[in-house]
């Protein structure tokens, strides 16, 4: 809202704001934040062909010709973020270190946010040399409120309900969601340079060898695509091959098929007001724009 305001007292009208606006956020989407969470070779291969138009490899519109979402994007692949929460957060220079679900605030549940916890970006992103604070490592590892949710303590007596992992799970079971090795097949078949019988080293998984012989034959052939995605990406410094495929080609899907993406405008790139040439538009550059 701030940078759509900046661009209006720009001198921007209205309809030339917005379009603005949504320009560089896409523009930021795809080469900000899916350059920095995905594989870097899955990343490359998927963007060189979105600019071929020739991209995504699988379908997301239905019999009807609308815009859908894969449910191993929903329920899946774009949960990796869990993975990435942390325990506690700087917010401003008066409060560096808020807990996940505090509620010394007067706060309960998703209340409104009080102002003294009104945001300054510096400490959450990189923008100057503010201390900020990273995300943590993308693995099947999530910060312990999220496996025990506080809110559900009261009312939910089983502990793996209160737990944010088991209820993913049992949300993909209860869809059908295919395994991780299958996705990781299909993706192969397209064209994308990942190996289906990527060795998830499972035996290093605390409380795996506790597990029956059966149902450990079964995680090895067949393992739940959430957890499959998020083991994966252990043994790389972001998403693993299998959730960069899944996440370009839903946010291709999105903006080549979207009528108001800059994908399908003619010549445009982003403002050199906001940018400068030595590197490509960050969300950075929009706080730093707009502050």
């Amino acid at each position: 809202i701030r940078f759509h305001n900046k661009l209006i007292d720009a001198g921007l009208g209205f309809e030339e704001a917005q379009k603005e606006a949504r320009y560089h956020y896409q523009y930021i989407v795809l080469h900000d934040f899916l350059k920095r969470v995905c594989d870097p070779v899955v990343y490359q291969f998927a963007l060189d062909n979105m600019y071929r138009h020739n991209y995504p490899f699988k379908s997301c519109i239905d019999e009807l010709g609308r815009l859908t979402m894969p449910v191993e994007f929903s329920v899946a692949a774009y949960r990796f973020g869990h993975s990435m929460v942390r325990s506690f957060y700087p917010v401003n220079r008066f409060y560096r270190r808020i807990e996940l679900f505090a509620e010394n605030f007067g706060t309960t549940g998703f209340t409104a946010i009080p102002k003294k916890l009104t945001v300054d970006w510096r400490y959450l992103l990189d923008i100057d040399r503010t201390a900020y604070a990273k995300s943590r490592a993308i693995d099947e590892l999530l910060a312990k409120e999220l496996n025990d949710l506080p809110f559900m303590r009261g009312g939910e007596p089983d502990p793996n309900k209160r737990s944010l992992s088991f209820r993913n799970l049992l949300r993909g079971r209860s869809l059908g969601l295919p395994s991780g090795q299958d996705v990781a097949a299909a993706l192969a078949d397209c064209g994308y340079d990942l190996d289906p019988g990527f060795d998830l080293k499972l035996t290093q998984v605390r409380g795996y060898n506790t597990l029956s012989r059966d149902l450990k034959a079964e995680l090895k052939e067949k393992t739940p695509l959430f957890f499959y995605i998020l083991r994966e990406s252990k043994f790389g410094d972001g998403l693993g091959r299998t959730g960069s495929a899944i996440l370009m080609e839903v946010f291709g899907a999105m903006l080549t098929q979207c009528s108001t993406s800059y994908l399908n405008a003619e010549c445009w790139e982003p403002r050199r007001d906001i940018v400068s040439s030595d590197h490509e538009l960050s969300l950075r550059d929009i706080v730093s724009y707009i502050s």
